[in-house]
């Protein structure tokens, strides 16, 4: 390599200004650390999620009804918090459990965090922001309430992972579901009558909602009745729209469903023997014949 050539006169200027911008550098660097101080941890980006776990799902429990005559209570405590922002069991007890987590999530508070639990949350939550699968998790709670609550119809499966080739839906025994908005939430049964869960959304297209229940045996919900401090203060009554009859009866016809046995199911094992082209025509020949 000759003094001339382009990489020598690319490594002198290099190391010529090595020298003259350290002091820049470290001033730069100094003034970020100053600005950004890791042990300084803020918790406010969680406190929505929290308040809304903790009206909709804490103070309040669901008790779901469905066509086929099962009932089953949905109710959460503190304790399923952390679970659904990301932050897995090994991670909880180096941060002092639910209920200590929780309680300095509602003040903002780590006054007392060691620099050990604050590594662990950093881990989670680099610069006090979310970020990939967390960031997603934590939109999801403005959205949870109304899947129990809105008129959006939902469905409830006795879940299969077994039916299915893949992975996508895991550590759930009831799968309930908003086609219309693509939100989930998989119920794990925690004693004889109650039910923890998880919540994901499913984006894109109807289809990827719809290839959840591939194979599985769905039962139709009848009602959601919700209830705060014993009382019950809402009752959600499904009825099944034409925009429903179409959906649930592609899943029989397209994805192998099987519907318990409802008057609800003759109709849409009856509907779903027509293509999409001649649905309407047979909803319209369904409704004369009820008349």
């Amino acid at each position: 390599m000759t003094p001339s050539s382009p990489w020598a006169l690319l490594k002198k200027a290099i190391q010529g200004q090595r020298s003259s911008k350290r002091g820049t550098l470290c001033a730069s660097f100094a003034y970020h650390k100053e600005r950004y101080n890791m042990w300084d941890i803020d918790l406010s980006f969680l406190q929505e999620s929290a308040q809304i776990f903790l009206d909709e799902f804490v103070y309040k429990y669901y008790r779901i009804h469905t066509k086929s005559g099962q009932t089953f209570l949905v109710i959460n405590t503190i304790q399923n918090y952390p679970h659904l922002i990301g932050i897995h069991r090994q991670q909880l007890s180096r941060l002092r459990g639910s209920s200590f987590l929780f309680a300095c999530i509602q003040n903002n508070d780590t006054s007392v965090w060691t620099y050990s639990m604050k590594r662990v949350f950093n881990s989670i939550y680099p610069n006090c922001r979310p970020y990939g699968l967390n960031d997603i998790k934590i939109t999801f709670f403005p959205l949870m309430p109304d899947i129990f609550a809105n008129d959006n119809y939902v469905i409830s499966v006795n879940y299969d992972k077994n039916a299915r080739n893949d992975n996508r839906v895991f550590n759930t025994e009831i799968l309930i579901s908003d086609f219309n908005e693509g939100m989930n939430i998989g119920m794990i049964q925690k004693n004889d009558f109650s039910f923890g869960f998880n919540s994901w959304r499913v984006e894109d297209s109807e289809s990827n909602i719809m290839d959840m229940y591939r194979n599985q045996t769905v039962d139709l919900i009848d009602r959601i009745e919700t209830f705060k401090d014993g009382t019950l203060i809402h009752t959600k009554t499904l009825t099944l729209k034409n925009t429903n009859l179409w959906r649930l009866s592609r899943l029989v016809k397209n994805y192998g469903v099987t519907i318990l046995d409802s008057k609800e199911a003759d109709i849409i094992n009856f509907l779903s023997i027509y293509n999409d082209t001649e649905f309407n025509v047979a909803f319209e020949d369904l409704n004369r014949e009820c008349k």
